[in-house]
């Protein structure tokens, strides 16, 4: 039987100690978006935490305490591909815990070990070599990275400036996806509606980082993360707004212990610079009588407790905002997290479904996110339900009713 080292080095003694607090009772099942779309078990955080606490005992437990660390069968570690990275990474596990093993933090751990192992979903291994090359997780040549400003004919009004107040970090599925382009156009617009001095980084903005997390590979997303905070402080911004919801929690949450130091900047989300904007009066939004719902991000919400600005602002345009039953830190995933649609695109799907349904429940005309790869999940899932939803950002959604348009 074949056997290889797994070193678990990279979880911290306070992290191994979470990891066995979990009583496996069970309760972060409950909201699990892949398990409630299909039923599977092994995709379950119960499944993830009995395999890595397998992994932690032949490393760091008592038996090598004695012999040294013992190898792993390398069919337990085939066998536990789909179990890591068949997830979201959304943390409605660790929203459910109620013992403070904040699951979903070590479930990134948990793809580190198997990435050095070697033993990760083979649409990611192809991925990693692209990424590796071009600093984006789409394989995409670099100067395509502004080519958003072209179709949404921006040029000359959505730029790269030695020196700017403001920098729009773009984010790589903003500015490669197609369906996104409008996030970027209408995020360049507002900027300039209300004159704001703001520059782009064009090539020199790397990927966020956030992927190589995903994937696992720690020293590929610090390498991002150290050329980002460069390129940004070499501008002098005193601030960086960014549209998605990945890029936000990657820059805000995790750059400073990947660079080892304190960002010299400000780091805000659209819907948080928006409202800013709006109680400046620099912005003013009349009431429609459009019947909206919010999607809320993971990213954004659950995970970093960005939950009242996008309420307050769609409150403000439309007499018709409803809840969906999910929302806020509750608030169910869309399914366009944490490499899914690389790993098993069809589960994907059935979990942007849901989410569709639960809005068209609430009888929405439109469905309104603040993520990149939201608006991407739940217009594909609105497409497999043939469902009449109108899917939009809410960047997008600001600049039409402010008449901005690239018409």
């Amino acid at each position: 039987m074949e056997k290889v080292m797994v070193s678990t080095d990279i979880l911290t003694d306070e992290e191994i100690s979470r990891l066995y607090q979990c009583v496996s009772c069970g309760k972060c099942l409950v909201e699990c978006p892949v398990f409630k779309a299909t039923g599977v078990t092994h995709t379950l955080p119960l499944p993830k935490s009995r395999l890595l606490r397998y992994i932690v005992d032949k490393s760091r437990g008592k038996i090598s305490y004695f012999f040294g660390p013992q190898p792993i069968e390398s069919y337990r570690l085939n066998q536990g591909v789909p179990t890591v990275y068949e997830c979201t990474l959304c943390g409605a596990c660790t929203e459910q815990c109620k013992f403070e093993v904040k699951p979903h933090t070590l479930w990134y751990k948990f793809r580190a070990l198997m990435n050095m192992a070697g033993y990760i979903p083979e649409p990611l291994k192809h991925v990693k070599g692209g990424f590796t090359e071009t600093k984006n997780p789409y394989s995409l040549p670099e100067d395509m990275r502004s080519y958003w400003v072209k179709k949404e004919k921006l040029i000359g009004k959505a730029s790269v400036k030695r020196n700017a107040r403001v920098i729009y970090f773009v984010g790589c599925t903003t500015a490669f996806k197609r369906v996104n382009r409008g996030i970027a156009g209408s995020m360049a617009r507002i900027l300039n509606y209300v004159g704001e001095d703001w520059s782009l980084l064009g090539e020199k903005e790397w990927c966020c980082g956030a992927p190589w997390l995903m994937i696992g590979d720690i020293e590929r997303a610090r390498e991002h993360a150290v050329h980002n905070v460069e390129a940004i402080e070499e501008t002098g911004a005193e601030e960086v707004v960014v549209t998605c919801a990945t890029c936000y929690r990657a820059i805000k949450q995790e750059y400073e212990e990947l660079i080892d130091g304190k960002l010299r900047f400000k780091v805000l989300h659209a819907v948080e610079l928006i409202k800013r904007y709006i109680d400046e009066g620099k912005i003013n939004l009349a009431p429609t009588d459009i019947k909206l719902t919010y999607h809320d991000p993971c990213e954004l919400s659950r995970l970093s407790g960005v939950i009242d600005e996008p309420r307050q602002i769609l409150r403000m345009v439309s007499g018709e905002y409803r809840e969906m039953e999910k929302n806020k830190e509750n608030g169910f995933c869309c399914g366009g997290g944490g490499f899914l649609q690389a790993t098993n695109n069809d589960v994907r799907l059935k979990v942007a479904q849901i989410r569709v349904n639960q809005a068209v429940k609430e009888g929405a005309q439109y469905l309104v996110s603040a993520c990149p790869s939201c608006k991407m999940a739940l217009v594909d899932g609105a497409k497999e339900l043939k469902s009449d939803v109108k899917v939009v950002d809410i960047v997008e959604l600001v600049a039409q009713l402010l008449g901005l348009s690239s018409k």
